[in-house]
């Protein structure tokens, strides 16, 4: 039963590709599942993550190890995690991450149905 809640946000200027395969290599090392994810162009993803309480600060050294810049409120709540983990607790949450570059958003061909 997932009694705790983590939103997480971060940028990075590294390349979007690397990033997101740092970023899920990451998360499994730490013991996060990864439920869904969305992307939003190439600006954004979004993970949808799960993972017991105790490997949130595990999570949180992982992430620090990475080109993602947290934010303020992200570096807050993992720390607030980390130090109440909570046996048998399971936080979910989110991890967004943000892309900065000035490439044009990537466009996709809609195939037309009928």
């Amino acid at each position: 039963m997932v009694s705790r809640f983590i939103r997480i946000n971060a940028v990075t200027g590294q390349d979007r590709q690397a990033a997101i395969l740092s970023a899920r290599e990451t998360m499994s090392r730490s013991g996060c599942a990864i439920l869904d994810f969305q992307m939003f162009s190439n600006t954004s993803i979004c993970f949808r993550i799960e993972m017991a309480a105790e490997d949130v600060g595990q999570f949180y050294a992982n992430l620090l190890t990475t080109e993602l810049r947290l934010s303020d409120q992200s570096v807050q709540a993992l720390s607030s995690f980390a130090d109440r983990p909570g046996a048998g607790a399971e936080v979910a949450g989110t991890l967004e991450i943000t892309f900065l570059h000035s490439d044009p958003d990537l466009k996709h061909a809609v195939p037309a149905i009928g």
